[in-house]
C-alpha cells in the first residue's frame, strides 16, 4: 500500500512537472491559449507588486510619537539596512538558502522537496522561493489558487520579478510583507509585538524564533504553542549551523533563551486619545486642505489614514496640555461636574490642547466636546456686528428692564436683567447687561433681521454649529462647542484674520513626499482690523474693569487678556472664553449627563466669571510662563463714529436728555 502511495505521488509530480514545462514553453512558442497569454514572458510589463497597507504614525507638535493607526493589517516598513544581519540569515537559512543564487525558482530545492515528500510518506516540504512567496502574497488579489494555472503563473512572475528587481529589493519587500502572527505584518511590527523593541535590536534567538513563525504563524505561536515554537526555533538554529552562520555551541546556548510570554500591542488600531480622535474626524469627515490631501471622498481619506503609511505631525502640544490638565485639577471640582476646553494658537489656528484628553475607548460620548448653550458669550457677536454696522463702543443704551412683542421680536420676549441706567456699549458688555444687548440686537433690525446679523457674524468668525436666528440668540440659546468659541475668539485676537482650527501641521507620505503643510496655508480676512481691535479693547474690560464679570480671569504680571463670560439661565452651563495675543482658550463647566442647574453643587460660584474664569487664568499663567509679555494693538479712536444713543428702534444722534430708565428688577444674570 505504501508503494502504491509513492507511485501515485510520483505520477502527480511528473504531471505537475509536465505542466510547468508546458507553461514555460509557452513563454517562447507563440500560441493562442488563455494560459499562454496570461504568462507571456515577452510582455514588456508585469503587474506591479501590490502596495501593502501600512500603519500611519502620529506625532505631537515636537515630533514625539503619540499614536499609531492601522486597519486590519498592522505593518510598518523598514529598509533592509535596518534589519540585523542575523535576522536576514535566519530567514534565508529557513525559507530559501539559495536565494542569492537562483533566478526566482530553485529547481534543485523543488526536486529536493519532492524527494523528501515522497520518502517522508506524506510530510510536505516547502519548495517555494522567497521570490515566489512574495509573488503569492502580493500579486494574487484573491489569493493564489492551488490549480496548475496559478502555480505556473506564480513561477513565471517570480522569474520576471527577478529580472526587474534586485535581490536586496525583493528581500526587503518580502520582510515587510510576510505575516508573523498576532496581527503583526512585516518584521518591524513583529519585533514590536513579540519583543517590544525596534527591529534593529533583535538578537539571534529572537531572530530565529521569528524566522520559524513564518511557515505557520498559528502553529508556532510562542504564546499559545510554546512547545512547538521552541522546537521550531531549534530547527532554525540547526539551519544556521548548517550554513555556517553560528556554531553548534552557539545554537545550544541560544536554544536556552526564554520565549516571549505576552504580546505587546504596539499599535492602537484606532484613536488612543480624544485629541487623536478629533484629528481623525478632522482628516476624514471635514472638508479642509489637510483632508483634501488624503482624498476626495470619506472612504478614500479613511483608507489613506489607516493604510497609507503616513507620518502625521499634529498641532498638539504636550506642555500646553499639561498646563490645561493642571488648571482643571487645581479647581478641585465636584465629581459630578465636567469640563470641556479647546486651546488655539492665534497665529496659525493650530489646536494646541483639548480637555478632556482621555484614553479613547468606552464611554465615547463622554469624551466628545460638550455641545451646550453659551449664554452671554454670544453678546460678543452682537457687539461685533454692531461695530461693523457703524456703531461706537461709546454709544449709549438703556440697560433697564425690557419686554418686546412679536413682530418686533421673533416671539414675545422679556429677557431678565440685573443692571439699569444708561450705559455705554463697552460697559454693557463688561457687566453683561441682557436688556442692553437685546436692544442693541433689535436696533440692527426687527424680527429676524437683527438676529441674522448676529448669526452671520458668529459663523463668519468661526462658529460652525447651526444657529437659530431668533431674538434670544444674542443671549446664547443655540448650543455650540468650546472649539466653536475658541475659533471665533481667536479670529478677533488675530486682527480679524480667520484660520480654520487645525489638528494637523504636516502630513508626509511613505515615500517622503509632503502632502500637506500648515505653514503653507493662509487665513481669510473676515473682519476689518479696526473692528477686531475695538472688540479686543472692549473685551479687555470684562477682566480689567472693577466689578466686571471676570475680574478673576486677570493674569499674573499684568499680562494683557480679553474675554467674555457666559452663564445660562439657572446656571446649567457656565463658560469663560478669552485670549492673549498668543493663545485663545474656551472653558465650559457643566454636567455631561444633563442640563441641570449647577447651583446645588457650586452655590454662588455657578457663574462663568467664577470657576471657568479661574481655570482659564491658571491655565494661561502656566502656559505662558517664561514667555515675554505681548501687547494687543489698540484701535484708532478717531475712526469710531460719533457717539449715539440706541434702542430697539435703531441708532440716532445722542442727546443729553436721554430717557432715564425706571426701576430695574434684579434677577440672575446670564453673564
Amino acid at each position: 500500500m505504501q508503494k502504491v502511495s509513492v507511485v501515485v505521488k510520483l505520477v502527480a509530480w511528473i504531471a505537475a512537472g509536465a505542466l510547468v514545462v508546458a507553461g514555460l514553453l509557452a513563454l517562447v512558442v507563440p500560441a493562442g491559449s488563455d494560459l499562454r497569454t496570461s504568462i507571456d514572458m515577452r510582455a514588456k510589463t508585469i503587474p506591479a507588486l501590490a502596495v501593502e497597507p501600512e500603519r500611519s504614525l502620529i506625532y505631537d507638535s515636537h515630533g514625539a510619537e503619540i499614536a499609531q493607526l492601522y486597519s486590519n493589517e498592522d505593518r510598518a516598513s523598514v529598509p533592509l539596512t535596518e534589519v540585523p544581519s542575523t535576522m536576514v540569515a535566519a530567514i534565508l537559512a529557513t525559507e530559501d538558502r539559495e536565494f542569492f543564487n537562483h533566478s526566482g525558482i530553485d529547481w534543485k530545492g523543488t526536486i529536493r522537496a519532492f524527494l523528501k515528500d515522497v520518502s517522508a510518506g506524506g510530510v510536505k516540504q516547502g519548495g517555494s522561493t522567497i521570490t515566489q512567496q512574495l509573488v503569492k502574497n502580493t500579486m494574487f488579489a484573491g489569493g493564489r489558487g492551488r490549480n496548475a494555472k496559478d502555480k505556473i503563473r506564480e513561477a513565471v512572475l517570480a522569474l520576471r520579478i527577478e529580472g526587474q528587481y534586485t535581490k536586496r529589493e525583493i528581500l526587503e519587500r518580502y520582510l515587510n510583507t510576510i505575516y508573523f502572527g498576532n496581527g503583526a505584518y512585516g518584521i518591524k511590527a513583529a519585533a514590536e509585538r513579540y519583543f517590544n523593541k525596534p527591529v534593529q535590536r533583535l538578537n539571534l534567538p529572537e531572530a530565529a524564533m521569528l524566522a520559524g513563525i513564518v511557515s505557520n504563524p498559528d502553529g508556532f505561536d510562542p504564546i499559545t504553542h510554546p512547545v512547538s515554537a521552541r522546537a521550531r526555533r531549534a530547527k532554525v538554529l540547526e539551519g544556521l549551523v548548517a550554513v555556517g552562520v553560528i556554531t553548534q555551541a552557539d545554537a545550544q546556548h541560544d536554544d536556552a533563551a526564554p520565549l516571549p510570554t505576552r504580546i505587546t500591542p504596539a499599535a492602537t488600531y484606532g484613536p488612543n486619545t480624544s485629541f487623536v480622535d478629533a484629528m481623525q474626524h478632522y482628516l476624514i469627515d471635514q472638508d479642509n486642505a489637510a483632508s483634501q490631501a488624503l482624498g476626495a471622498t470619506r472612504e478614500a481619506r479613511r483608507s489613506r489614514l489607516y493604510r497609507g503609511g503616513l507620518r502625521i505631525t499634529t498641532t498638539w502640544d504636550p506642555a500646553i496640555q499639561r498646563a490645561l490638565d493642571a488648571a482643571v485639577a487645581a479647581a478641585r471640582l465636584d465629581g459630578r461636574l465636567s469640563v470641556s476646553s479647546t486651546v488655539i494658537d492665534n497665529r496659525t489656528g493650530a489646536v494646541r490642547a483639548v480637555y478632556p484628553n482621555l484614553a479613547y475607548g468606552r464611554g465615547v460620548k463622554a469624551l466628545a466636546p460638550a455641545v451646550r448653550q453659551p449664554g452671554s458669550t454670544f453678546k460678543t457677536f452682537t457687539l461685533a456686528a454692531s461695530f461693523e454696522d457703524g456703531y461706537s463702543p461709546d454709544d449709549a443704551v438703556n440697560g433697564g428692564t425690557c419686554s418686546f412683542k412679536y413682530p418686533v421680536t421673533t416671539s414675545d420676549w422679556a429677557p431678565k436683567t440685573d443692571r439699569g441706567g444708561i450705559l455705554t456699549l463697552r460697559d454693557a458688555y463688561a457687566f453683561s447687561v441682557n436688556c442692553a444687548f437685546a436692544r442693541l440686537e433689535l436696533s440692527m433690525g426687527h424680527g429676524t433681521a437683527g438676529p441674522k446679523r448676529v448669526v452671520e457674524m458668529a459663523h463668519r468668525l468661526g462658529v460652525t454649529h447651526p444657529l437659530a436666528p431668533v431674538s434670544s440668540i444674542t443671549l446664547g440659546v443655540s448650543p455650540v462647542t468650546t472649539l466653536d468659541i475658541a475659533s471665533a475668539f481667536s479670529t478677533i485676537a488675530a486682527d480679524g484674520d480667520h484660520r480654520d482650527p487645525a489638528f494637523v501641521s504636516q502630513i508626509v507620505g511613505p515615500d517622503g513626499t509632503v502632502l500637506f503643510d500648515l505653514a503653507n496655508t493662509t487665513g481669510r480676512q473676515v473682519m476689518d482690523p479696526q473692528v477686531a481691535r475695538s472688540m479686543t479693547q472692549v473685551m479687555r474690560g470684562v477682566i480689567d474693569k472693577p466689578g466686571a464679570t471676570a475680574n478673576r480671569a486677570a493674569l499674573a504680571g499684568g499680562r494683557p487678556a480679553a474675554g467674555k463670560t457666559g452663564t445660562t439661565n439657572g446656571g446649567t452651563d457656565i463658560w469663560f472664553s478669552g485670549f492673549t495675543p498668543e493663545l485663545t482658550a474656551s472653558i465650559w463647566v457643566g454636567q455631561y449627563s444633563c442640563a441641570c442647574s449647577l447651583q446645588s453643587i457650586l452655590g454662588g460660584d455657578a457663574y462663568g466669571g467664577r470657576v471657568p474664569a479661574r481655570i482659564w487664568s491658571d491655565f494661561m499663567d502656566a502656559a505662558l510662563a517664561g514667555q515675554p509679555v505681548s501687547k494687543f494693538i489698540d484701535p484708532d479712536p478717531t475712526a469710531w463714529p460719533r457717539r449715539a444713543y440706541l434702542d430697539e428702534n435703531g441708532r440716532r444722534a445722542y442727546y443729553i436728555s436721554a430717557p432715564t430708565p425706571t426701576s430695574v428688577a434684579t434677577s440672575t444674570s446670564t453673564g
